[in-house]
């Protein structure tokens, strides 16, 4: 074998190894990537509506409250809400088309818990429009359109409309 065929046979194997090595770099950043959305997917929390009356004793449920920053009229709504066993839940605030209301306390929702949430409602409140904004473990935010409107058991409360949060 003389020298140019020597030369070139490294030199195509040297480029062949380059572009085997790009292939494997793309391939795992395409899986870590993957991998990554996967595991967002599996911690996103799904909220869902959930019948008053599947509620045997409120007083055993979580009850979460929300306040405006300015002061509160003596009216309140409440709905009822399981976090399923998707994530963790964590609640942020509400907001509606005239205010923004804070949780009181901690806001987590373990999965698979049915829980209440409360809003004490400042003066003036329509409730037209209300957003439900939360969040997941890795930090990702979400919300849920609502409304107060009947349920099933023709009760008035806060109701989500979309069954998958909103990033």
């Amino acid at each position: 074998m003389d020298w140019a065929t020597a030369v070139t046979t490294a030199i195509s194997a040297f480029i062949g190894g380059l572009i085997a090595l790009a292939g494997v770099v793309m391939t795992l950043r395409h899986e870590t990537k993957t991998r990554k959305e996967e595991r967002i997917d599996r911690a996103k929390p799904i909220m869902i509506n959930y019948p008053a009356r599947a509620v045997e004793n409120r007083a055993h449920v979580p009850h979460y409250h929300f306040h405006a920053s300015e002061g509160t009229v003596p009216s309140e709504k409440y709905g009822v809400f399981k976090n399923t066993d998707n994530g963790i839940l964590f609640l942020d605030y509400i907001k509606t088309q005239t205010k923004e209301y804070y949780p009181q306390r901690n806001s987590a929702v373990a999965k698979n818990e049915a829980f209440i949430v409360i809003l004490h409602l400042a003066e003036g409140e329509t409730l037209t429009e209300c957003r439900i904004y939360c969040h997941d473990i890795f930090g990702n935010k979400y919300y849920y359109d609502a409304q107060y409107d009947y349920d099933s058991d023709k009760e008035r409360r806060i109701l989500i409309g979309n069954i998958q949060a909103v990033k």
